[in-house]
């Protein structure tokens, strides 16, 4: 997307990089037809969470525990009023 108005240029790099994309979109898809198992959770250990080792996904699961505590106590506080 980022490319595509280099389409409406008269140039070989423009086509170039839009003939690439469309190859690699092409692969994505062949790949996701023929493999679907490789790009779901249920069947590729590797993509969930509790297999991530990048340290964004870390901090996520140490926000959604905040905010988990953080709202319960935030019910407990208004049931008390």
């Amino acid at each position: 997307m980022m490319f595509t108005p280099l389409v409406f240029f008269i140039n070989p790099w423009g086509w170039s990089i839009l003939g690439v994309s469309l190859l690699l979109l092409l692969e994505w898809e062949l790949l996701y037809r023929f493999f679907p198992e490789r790009f779901t959770e249920n069947t590729n250990e590797s993509l969930s969470c509790a297999n991530c080792k990048e340290k964004l996904c870390q901090h996520k699961k140490q926000l959604r525990a905040y905010l988990k505590k953080y709202r319960a106590k935030e019910k407990r506080s208004t049931k008390i009023e």
